[in-house]
């Protein structure tokens, strides 16, 4: 039955205090996360038996709801029956925990708001660019009258479609999220921290402009203030994130200052006269010093090591929604390396969850758990976890544990193959068209990565095949019972029984 999109939405709001109880929501690619002004008025227990939830995670200083793939649709409800503004805040919070726990948790929130909604326009134009280098490699080099392949300036193959305006225009469409990510960071930064997002966008605009581009790598004079140095910030993830926080900070200040005559034309003004520079000159340096030293820290790690630990735990991490806390560590690792090794590995731990549902899938004897299993691995080949997660493995333990099992292996081999992404793309296998570069096939990117989604499924499947005793089995002596009760009642259906209870009270 069609789960109606309207009414899940009414009984979510109410089950967490009504629209007056939430400070903030988003979604990610399955989930509601809701930030609410007081936990304590919202029942989660009844939100949990909501039709159409399939979980519901308290963690990262959100209520997670688990919808699954129509979380989209759930997600215009839900802002358009509760009149709200979506990712800005509408009220203070009741602060809950010690300094640690709400510097994490509020970290963790606020990725989660900024990140999620960048997600789909990187996956479309990444999956445009992989299936661009398909065609090229496809299509094949110019070859000059000796027959070998014509090479350009910098001693690379010149692809025959490379002169093609149409591949020209497709090309530019492919990468152009990539160039202008801080545009759609700031405008999202903007939104969850409070600011205006056109004023946080048009600064991340200023960064990428070309005429400050053009003066990348140089030192200029900028207000008598020697050696002021400009840095390309082209795809850049750090800067404008502090950028749009702290002109976040300075429009707040401003609005609560100046008279509501001035302030819709001073308040731009201010921000960009004053945050531009500053992150030109200050905040850009110090955060894209700092993103190369992450990148350069994980590049130091030994290949097998990330695999291990991603493939292992990154699930773990998903159950609890914090995985996002990490994304934006392979979001920087292309920014400042031009690859990434994290993201395949999280596409591999994906797919050990996925085979482990395919082995219960074929041990299960009821239908509608059968269904379940069918739809959740079907789902999983293409990296979506959760409804397997919550709604098969995570309920059989030792079946959850036979995924990370499965992707302690494959990221093990994918990391020692080296597996890599040169872009962010789709899910599952899926990613396989993110390991192809610019410059084509490269065997050890590619097959680290198919090898790796291969064997963390089939060793899943395989364990989880051995392992599963299936619920209609293990249920098998209650079914009895049953059945045995059942009969008895049969055999009275004559007899006058008369059923008394031993308790009073008003039936809720």
């Amino acid at each position: 039955m069609a789960i109606d999109k309207s009414k899940l939405a009414r009984d979510i709001l109410e089950s967490l205090g009504g629209r007056e109880n939430i400070a903030s929501v988003v979604h990610c690619a399955t989930r509601l996360r809701f930030t609410l002004k007081d936990p304590k008025h919202a029942d989660v227990a009844k939100c949990r038996g909501v039709y159409g939830v399939i979980a519901v995670v308290e963690k990262g200083g959100q209520h997670q709801v688990i919808i699954g793939n129509t979380v989209p649709e759930v997600y215009k409800e839900v802002v358009r029956i509760g009149a709200l503004d979506t990712a800005s805040g509408s009220g203070k919070q009741v602060k809950t925990g010690n300094i640690f726990s709400r510097g994490v948790n509020g970290l963790i929130s606020t990725i989660a708001g900024i990140f999620p909604p960048i997600l789909y326009p990187l996956i479309g134009c990444g999956l445009l660019m992989g299936i661009l280098v398909v065609i090229k490699s496809i299509v094949g080099f110019k070859l000059g009258v000796d027959g070998n392949p014509i090479l350009d300036a910098d001693g690379k193959p010149i692809f025959i479609l490379d002169e093609s305006d149409t591949f020209k225009i497709l090309h530019a469409i492919s990468t152009t999220v990539f160039f202008f990510l801080p545009v759609l960071i700031g405008f999202s930064a903007g939104k969850r921290f409070g600011a205006n997002p056109y004023i946080t966008a048009t600064i991340a605009l200023a960064l990428v402009h070309p005429d400050i581009n053009s003066l990348a790598g140089g030192e200029i004079n900028f207000f008598g203030i020697p050696n002021f140095g400009v840095l390309n910030f082209g795809s850049s993830v750090l800067p404008i994130l502090f950028s749009s926080y702290l002109a976040a900070k300075i429009e707040i200040y401003l609005t609560a200052k100046l008279p509501s005559s001035i302030k819709n034309f001073i308040i731009p003004l201010t921000c960009f006269v004053i945050v531009v520079p500053l992150t030109i000159g200050i905040i850009g340096p110090i955060t894209i010093w700092f993103a190369n030293t992450l990148a350069d820290g994980y590049k130091a790690l030994p290949d097998w090591l990330p695999g291990i630990l991603v493939g292992t735990f990154w699930q773990v991490l998903v159950v609890f929604g914090i995985h996002w806390a990490i994304v934006p560590m392979g979001w920087n690792n292309i920014a400042t390396n031009g690859f990434d090794t994290l993201d395949p590995l999280t596409h591999v731990a994906a797919l050990s969850q996925t085979g482990a549902c395919f082995g219960i899938w074929l041990k299960m004897k009821n239908k509608e758990d059968r269904n379940l299993a069918r739809q959740g691995w079907i789902t999983g080949l293409f990296g979506i976890t959760e409804p397997i997660i919550y709604g098969v493995t995570l309920k059989r333990k030792k079946q959850f544990l036979m995924g990370m099992i499965g992707g302690f292996c494959g990221g093990l081999i994918a990391g020692l193959i080296g597996a890599k992404s040169y872009r962010q793309g789709a899910y599952g296998f899926g990613a396989l068209l993110s390991t192809l570069s610019n410059d084509g096939f490269e065997a050890q990117a590619f097959f680290g990565l198919l090898v790796g989604l291969l064997t963390s499924f089939s060793v899943a499947a395989v364990l989880s095949f051995i392992t599963y005793k299936d619920d209609t089995m293990q249920n098998s002596t209650l079914g009895n019972m049953v059945e045995s009760v059942s009969q008895s009642i049969s055999n009275t259906a004559s007899k006058i029984v008369t059923f008394l209870s031993p308790l009073k009270g008003v039936v809720k």
